[in-house]
């Protein structure tokens, strides 16, 4: 099973048997104590400049705040990815990337929206749609700002993920895309002329990698790293570097730049605005 949809149908049979212990009429309590909404960053704000929290958050910090802090972090830890890979992204392929990423994420705002409408969900539930193909953790305050249904949005983007995650086995093999096989690679490397000492060392591998880097991508493992990237979001591009895809930085890349456009499009003015009136 899905990890992520695993850990949802726990924690959710977690809160419905302590409410069924303690009362099914405590269960609004049990969610609160579960998850404040207070972020740990503000936690720590207040704590050091002594001041009072703001806007009627609470002080209490729970077990779902802790996660969603951990969750959080993780848009950070894919620039660690990233850096492995400059020389991929650093080139014409990752300037397309970072174009089509952009087109895309106005395209999904906008068009997702407009969508919603059509088949005649309510506001809120219609603007749920605007951030499904990013991460939890940025969708988050793109449906803050919005008002979206934050429960819709998030069925949307696990979803979205797990769905991937059935069809790119099929897909992406289709298509031929190249994976990487670093340990034969690195045998093959390997000649008579390193010796012992450089058998032991590092240099073998980076100068093997350097070479394929500056070599390229072909067109389809790029197209299919940046598909993966804007519409698997984070459990897609996890795929692809589990399944050590050549594809993966592209993807890592297309999802940093869609999600990170999505949230502008979703609470920095005059797009805001636009994404309101399409829902209205």
């Amino acid at each position: 099973m899905n990890p992520v949809l695993f850990t949802t149908l726990l924690m959710t049979a977690y809160t419905r048997a302590k409410a069924g212990a303690y009362g099914f009429d405590r269960l609004p309590a049990i969610l609160r104590n579960f998850s404040s909404g207070t972020p740990l960053y503000v936690l720590w704000t207040s704590m050091a400049t002594g001041t009072p929290l703001s806007d009627g958050k609470s002080p209490w910090f729970g077990a779902g705040d802790a996660a969603l802090s951990i969750l959080e972090c993780g848009i950070l830890i894919w620039g660690f990815k990233l850096y492995e890979c400059q020389r991929q992204l650093f080139s014409l392929a990752g300037l397309l990337t970072v174009l089509l990423a952009i087109a895309a994420a106005a395209a999904n705002v906008y068009l997702s929206v407009l969508a919603g409408r059509f088949i005649g969900l309510e506001a809120p539930e219609a603007l749920a749609f605007a951030a499904r193909s990013t991460t939890l953790a940025l969708a988050k305050p793109a449906m803050a700002a919005l008002g979206g249904n934050l429960g819709v949005n998030a069925a949307l983007v696990v979803s979205n993920g797990i769905l991937g995650q059935l069809f790119y086995p099929f897909v992406l093999d289709k298509l031929g895309v190249k994976r990487e096989n670093e340990v034969g690679r690195f045998s093959d490397s390997l000649s008579e002329s390193d010796g012992k000492e450089s058998r032991l060392s590092l240099r073998p591998l980076l100068r093997t990698a350097q070479q394929d880097l500056a070599s390229g991508d072909d067109p389809f493992t790029i197209a299919a790293g940046i598909a993966v990237g804007i519409n698997g979001a984070a459990m897609g591009v996890s795929y692809l570097y589990e399944t050590r895809s050549r594809a993966a930085p592209y993807a890592t890349l297309a999802m940093t730049i869609s999600g990170i456009m999505t949230v502008v499009f979703t609470t920095v003015e005059p797009f805001k605005d636009v994404v309101s009136s399409l829902a209205n």
